[in-house]
C-alpha cells in the first residue's frame, strides 16, 4: 500500500509540477519531446533493476510513436532540437 501511495500519489504530484514548469519555461513542443525519453528510460531501468526483457516489439512500438510525433511536429522539431544545449 505504501508503494502505491508513494508511486502513485506523490510521484504524480511531483510530475505535475514538473510538467507545468517545463511548459512555462521551454514550451509545449520541447516538453512533448522530453516525455518521449520517459518510456525509454523506464524500459532500461526495468531491465536493469527488475530484470524485465526489452523485446523487439517494445522497441518497434517506441519507434512508431516517436516517428508519428516527429511527422506531426516536423516544422517545430528542428527548432526545439537546436535549443538543446550540447556538451
Amino acid at each position: 500500500m505504501g508503494s502505491l501511495v508513494g508511486g502513485g500519489v506523490l510521484a504524480t504530484a511531483l510530475l505535475s509540477g514538473v510538467h507545468f514548469e517545463l511548459l512555462e519555461n521551454i514550451g509545449a513542443t520541447k516538453t512533448a519531446l522530453a516525455y518521449y525519453a520517459h518510456p525509454i528510460s523506464t524500459a532500461i531501468a526495468g531491465n536493469i533493476y527488475l530484470n524485465e526483457r526489452i523485446t523487439t516489439l517494445t522497441v518497434v512500438r517506441v519507434a512508431v510513436v516517436f516517428t508519428g510525433f516527429i511527422l506531426v511536429k516536423r516544422q517545430n522539431v528542428p527548432t526545439a532540437l537546436s535549443a538543446v544545449p550540447s556538451k
